[in-house]
């Protein structure tokens, strides 16, 4: 009797541990595809030429991008920024944020970029409530400092 309860117990744990294993690694894959989709709808933004663009700069003052300003803005941030899984670096220093919408409150999508300078890379990217991690940022940063925009490249 007692082997049996002992067998039992056993499977019951491997059941347990396989269960857990796999709710984990779907959860990775979901957050993946959450980033991608936040990044698409960035894209679906960009290419309906009816979007908006503000800077928020360091001093959290918003300032509105017109034409071509707004345009090759939300260039650079669609062909350069990409997701990651590295969530360990350490938010600290100056922030700018752009924040690219459309008159639908759906379609609105933030991006973060944390100034450190030259070795500026990684931001996040806020869309539908969640908060991304993404990366190759420094480009963004170097054509607000470009625009008139201060940064500590």
């Amino acid at each position: 009797m007692k082997n049996n309860t002992s067998k039992v117990f056993i499977i019951v744990v491997i059941l347990i541990v396989a269960v857990l294993v796999i709710f984990q690694m779907n959860g990775k894959k979901d957050t993946n595809q959450t980033a991608e989709t936040a990044i698409a709808t960035l894209q679906t933004i960009v290419d309906s030429d009816s979007y908006s663009v503000e800077v928020i700069d360091e001093n959290g003052e918003t300032h509105v991008l017109e034409d071509t300003n707004k345009t090759r803005l939300a260039e650079i941030i669609t062909s350069t920024i990409q997701t990651t899984q590295e969530s360990d670096f350490t938010v600290s220093g100056p922030q700018i944020s752009v924040r690219i919408y459309t008159d639908d409150p759906a379609s609105e999508v933030v991006l973060v970029v944390y100034d450190m300078g030259e070795e500026t890379n990684m931001g996040t990217l806020q869309s539908g409530g969640q908060e991304y991690f993404v990366q190759n940022c420094g480009e963004v940063l170097n054509y607000l400092a470009e625009i008139g925009f201060l940064t500590q490249r």
